[in-house]
């Protein structure tokens, strides 16, 4: 088999649940960081389980703006900045002394829901 039609065989089951989910949540369409989210349910479970736990991720236990105009991933942005300032201010006043901006990072944390940075 080809790189190319191994790839096209791990893709499948990927693009299928993203597929799925358009379709079922057309107002939400398909937004960054579901793809990383879709992933890792897919390396512990199968294609169909995986559309059904994403569905309820997203039409259940996520506000229903979470995803379609980005106010959800916002306000929790907000909220880890406010709670940083409040548990961690040494390393808030540290990162503004460098000028470095959480938002940069925490954005791609919040919207993937962690998939990426946690096991």
């Amino acid at each position: 088999m080809t790189d190319e039609a191994e790839l096209k065989l791990l893709l499948t089951p990927l693009r299928n649940v993203l597929h799925g989910i358009v379709i079922r949540n057309p107002t939400i369409g398909y937004c960054q960081g579901m793809n990383f989210i879709a992933a890792r349910l897919l390396s512990c479970m199968k294609e169909e389980e995986a559309f059904w736990t994403m569905t309820q991720i997203v039409e259940r236990y996520l506000p229903l703006d979470y995803y379609s105009n980005m106010i959800g991933v916002l306000v929790d942005q907000k909220v880890l900045q406010c709670y940083m300032l409040e548990r961690l201010p040494r390393l808030c006043a540290h990162l503004e002394e460098h000028m470095f901006s959480l938002d940069l990072i925490a954005f791609q944390w919040i919207a993937c829901l962690f998939a990426i940075n946690l096991p």
